[in-house]
């Protein structure tokens, strides 16, 4: 699932319709995935987390799963959750796109 973040901040005028403009020239995506992960994937996940990323707040290189194309993100402030399915396991985030 992908979603852009709100761009637009809206000003009410004394009269007249409201006026709009950009929050930022920076344009930030959010996509939410999940993911089957075995136990071992589960350790290497959670170590990427935790240390390569300083608990999530460290941005890292991704390659998009549709478009292909390699961008700097980070894991949006919920983080993850992880839940237990058969002898695996589901990853479930959401990633922004800087």
């Amino acid at each position: 699932e992908e979603a852009p973040k709100p761009a637009m901040i809206e000003f009410e005028g004394e009269s007249g319709p409201g006026k709009r403009r950009t929050r930022s020239s920076i344009r930030v995506e959010a996509v939410s995935m999940s993911f089957d992960l075995t136990a071992a994937q589960r350790t290497t996940f959670r170590s990427f987390f935790y240390t390569t990323l300083d608990k999530g707040a460290l941005p890292f290189s991704y390659t998009h799963p549709v478009e292909g194309t390699t961008s700097r993100w980070r894991f949006a402030k919920e983080g993850w959750r992880m839940t237990p399915k058969g002898i695996g396991f589901v990853a479930a985030c959401k990633l922004e796109r800087l």
